[in-house]
């Protein structure tokens, strides 16, 4: 083995290993415990972690999680991409770790593919320029470009991965080979995430017609590659379109592709969160762009192709009147400014005197960058959730020891924080902080309490290739009076804001202190109850 050709990707090794470093405490804390899903700060990332275990438990995703559905008997349509959830699924069984786990790995390998896959178009074009665009990267796992994982926005980031991979693919010859790459990325794409379809579409046509050649062929090129994705597609395409495109399914098509007005909870990127790198990366864009001008007649070359695509995608990242889907996008917006900060310095390592090594000097200012950038205070570690680590161990202990049908009612004093994490697993509903403050003025007779449930019921069934409107009304995402003695289980979250909450629990504790219950479960702060005397269910019939 040569070592010194090695020696050129000796800068990506030690950029992925600072990723694998600031990655570790941000997603574990710098351990190895798995029992508590951290980063979790929206109930989107439970949503989704639902849909992975449903296709751990079920095999596949040809319907919704029941779970989701408040476990509605009937058929209803997936509307999200599958790539994700199988995937995920794949490493859950693989390295054997629970699936919150498994969804941060692949969020941390699919940013080493993207970052290794920008340094290797960059290195085929020139190493120093490859090197010194790395350091500012780590920059993706600061917030805001982090704040994606805390929102559950999981698919956009795998989107990622593949349009990088479709990026590697823009500068080359069209021949089999390529266009076969091109036509499995874009069906991944369309079955991950679609909002990012369009911008890859338009970097192909460009791609396609800049290499020359006769019209007829380049259209047969694209219409091979849109026909064959299409045939991957055609069945998700359906579904994904007709269920959000309805006026009750919440969209329309400048909502889907990036068009309409957007908020990512305060998370939206702007080119303020550099400083100083975002103005060091648009002089370097401005070279870029007046050396491609110089060479147009060179412009089917590789390296000029690549130039070509890389400022397209820089444009793409500056233009903030597209604030929809699009600012997802965004979260890998550092990738592309440490491309044109390494495209400036590289050029002024050109003008140094030849007998200055340059591969030293290129080296020397990979490392000041990377010190420059790296500031372990920026990276701070996450060790919080919007569900507190007991009544996550709380949920996890039924799940593992009851059937799928137990009912659970969770009296939680602030329940309104956590209620979007309690559609795991089960049958729960919930007293509500309003409800749980007027038990004493009703005895502590939770039978007199609505009750309420963390669930989602589509308004279109699945038949076949048609959308039939949903006409099953009475289902458990209604707000009811259930029993306490209709639930198999009780679930106290005995986490207080004040000594009204706490002297409500306790006497509610001592009111299920008889024989009828039993405690099965416990934590500092959480205890699960089994209900021996059990009279009857909430769980409604349905009928056809």
């Amino acid at each position: 083995m040569d070592f010194s050709k090695l020696v050129k990707f000796a800068p990506l090794i030690v950029i992925l290993l600072v990723f694998a470093y600031i990655g570790n405490n941000y997603y574990f804390s710098g351990t190895s415990d798995q029992e508590y899903p951290r980063t979790y700060l929206a109930g989107d990332t439970y949503w989704d972690q639902l849909r992975i275990d449903h296709v751990q438990m079920e095999g596949s995703y040809n319907q919704q999680a029941k779970v989701l559905l408040g476990f509605h008997p009937f058929p209803f349509t997936t509307a999200d991409g599958p790539i994700l959830y199988y995937t995920t699924n794949w490493l859950v069984n693989l390295l054997n770790v629970e699936s919150h786990v498994a969804i941060h790995i692949l969020h941390l390998f699919a940013l080493f593919l993207e970052v290794s896959l920008i340094f290797i178009i960059l290195l085929r074009i020139n190493r120093l320029w490859a090197w010194l665009s790395l350091p500012v990267m780590i920059i993706a796992l600061q917030f805001p470009f982090i704040a994606g994982i805390n929102w559950g926005l999981w698919k956009s980031y795998y989107s990622y991965f593949i349009f990088f991979f479709l990026l590697y693919f823009y500068p080359f010859e069209f021949d089999r080979k390529v266009i076969a790459g091109y036509i499995i990325a874009f069906g991944a794409l369309l079955l991950t995430q679609p909002f990012m379809a369009p911008y890859a579409l338009i970097l192909l046509i460009f791609s396609i017609f800049s290499k020359g050649g006769k019209v007829f062929d380049n259209v047969k090129k694209i219409a091979i590659i849109g026909v064959a994705t299409t045939l991957m597609f055609i069945e998700y395409a359906f579904r994904y379109f007709a269920t959000n495109l309805k006026p009750d399914g919440g969209g329309n098509v400048a909502q889907l592709f990036g068009i309409a007005e957007y908020s990512l909870f305060g998370a939206n990127s702007s080119y303020t969160h550099f400083g100083f790198w975002f103005w060091i990366s648009l002089v370097g864009f401005v070279i870029g762009f007046f050396y491609l001008v110089q060479n147009l007649d060179k412009i089917k070359e590789y390296k000029f192709q690549a130039l070509t695509v890389l400022l397209f995608v820089f444009v793409l990242y500056n233009l903030n009147f597209i604030v929809q889907r699009f600012m997802q996008f965004r979260f890998t917006w550092p990738i592309f400014i440490g491309v044109f900060i390494g495209f400036l310095f590289y050029n002024i390592i050109r003008l140094l005197p030849k007998n200055i090594p340059r591969d030293v000097v290129g080296i020397a200012g990979f490392i000041i960058l990377l010190l420059i950038v790296f500031q372990p205070g920026d990276f701070p570690e996450t060790t919080h959730s919007i569900i507190s680590p007991d009544l996550f161990k709380s949920q996890m202990y039924i799940k593992d020891n009851t059937p799928e049908d137990t009912t659970v009612l969770l009296v939680d004093p602030n329940v309104d924080q956590v209620k979007s994490t309690l559609i795991n697993w089960r049958h729960i509903r919930f007293v509500d902080r309003v409800d749980f403050l007027t038990l004493p003025n009703l005895g502590y007779d939770l039978s007199n309490v609505t009750t309420k449930r963390a669930c989602q019921i589509p308004p279109y069934l699945k038949q076949g290739f048609s959308l039939k409107e949903n006409v099953w009304t009475d289902n458990l995402c209604l707000d009811k009076k259930v029993e306490l003695c209709q639930n198999d289980y009780i679930i106290l979250h005995m986490a207080f804001r004040d000594q009204g909450q706490a002297d409500i629990m306790k006497t509610l504790v001592e009111k299920l202190s008889t024989d009828e219950f039993e405690t099965v479960f416990s934590t500092k702060t959480t205890a699960v109850i089994k209900n021996k005397n059990k009279c009857g269910t909430w769980i409604p019939e349905y009928k056809v």
